[in-house]
């Protein structure tokens, strides 16, 4: 069969949306995984790793009842497809969120003999004219066409460091991104602070709390905060914003459902309210506890008092020891 048309990967449906209305000739696919939670396991193939994906996203209840599944199914579907295609661009952004995304989709291409000359990309953490670029979605359709008409060749290297991360990602010693961080990961250049921002959510080795919760708590230590205020003001501390909403909300309830909550969450008063009925996650408040306090003064969560988390291929909190990260040194350290 002769290769045709080309296909579009990227970042998630607002992005696809908006390509779509470029008038770009082409298959958008857009890859919408939150790599950076839930478990990572190395050494699976595409589907295998889809299935144990999908699962933790509809345990979670972002989708409903098998709609992960199935659009696990069709993505991958289409990418299984890309012998179909003469052309394959990537177009992506420089967040944690993006670059876990590039590096599965190159780790594929590369394992399935992909041959760079077929493969183009686009990745930037900046756009001319955009003062505070967060991402690709920020771009209105013409932009983003811009961005389409001058991609840059994918190498060898940049397949062999996007290999390198991805089983660095799937791995149970977290080591393994640390020591990946000491070699030259400039073929990719974002990918670096990705990976360094994603050690960050190790349990810390002083406080027990990942970057993102002692974030969240910092913020509610000078008082109670609406969800939709707690998750601008935390994107707003962050260089490279990654988290949706959902899946920020779900960290956020995670700390108030510890052993010792370190917040609490509640319905708005009602005149805060729009409406009637279950209020959403924007209408909530959060507040941080005396025990979120006591944190803050130089306290430390109690092992095992977390609960389960993964991290890539990381299981954290399922044994007596467990991985930390040393702030003060930037190191993975063991607990």
């Amino acid at each position: 069969m002769n290769s045709t048309g080309t296909l579009i990967i990227t970042n998630g449906d607002a992005v696809a949306l908006k390509i779509a209305r470029t008038g770009i000739e082409g298959t958008v696919l857009p890859w919408r995984d939150v790599l950076h939670e839930g478990p990572v396991a190395g050494g699976l193939g595409l589907e295998a790793l889809s299935h144990i994906r999908a699962s933790f996203i509809e345990d979670r209840g972002w989708v409903g009842p098998g709609e992960a599944r199935a659009a696990f199914a069709r993505r991958d579907a289409v990418i299984r497809a890309w012998r179909d295609y003469n052309r394959l661009v990537l177009m992506f952004e420089h967040d944690l969120y993006d670059q876990l995304q590039l590096i599965q989709v190159l780790d594929f291409l590369a394992v399935e003999g992909a041959e760079p000359d077929r493969i183009e990309i686009v990745c930037v953490d900046s756009y001319p004219g955009v003062h505070t670029f967060h991402g690709l979605g920020q771009l209105e359709a013409a932009q983003l066409a811009d961005l389409y008409d001058h991609p840059e060749a994918v190498s060898h290297r940049m397949l062999d460091t996007a290999r390198s991360a991805w089983q660095a990602l799937g791995s149970d010693d977290p080591r393994r991104i640390e020591a990946l961080l000491l070699q030259d990961t400039s073929a990719l250049p974002f990918l670096a602070a990705a990976l360094l921002r994603l050690l960050q959510e190790l349990p810390s080795s002083a406080t027990g709390l990942s970057l993102t919760e002692q974030q969240i708590l910092e913020l509610l230590n000078s008082g109670p905060r609406s969800f939709s205020e707690l998750f601008l003001a935390a994107q707003a501390r962050e260089a490279a914003p990654f988290y949706g909403d959902s899946v920020f909300w779900w960290r956020v309830e995670r700390l108030a459902h510890l052993m010792e909550p370190l917040l609490s969450v509640t319905a708005a008063p009602a005149p805060h309210l729009a409406g009637t009925g279950t209020p959403s996650n924007g209408q909530r408040i959060a507040e941080i506890t005396e025990a979120g306090r006591r944190i803050l003064r130089g306290g430390h969560v109690q092992h095992g008092s977390r609960g389960l988390r993964w991290l890539g291929g990381v299981l954290l909190g399922g044994c007596h020891l467990d991985y930390l990260w040393n702030a003060a040194t930037q190191q993975v350290v063991l607990g």
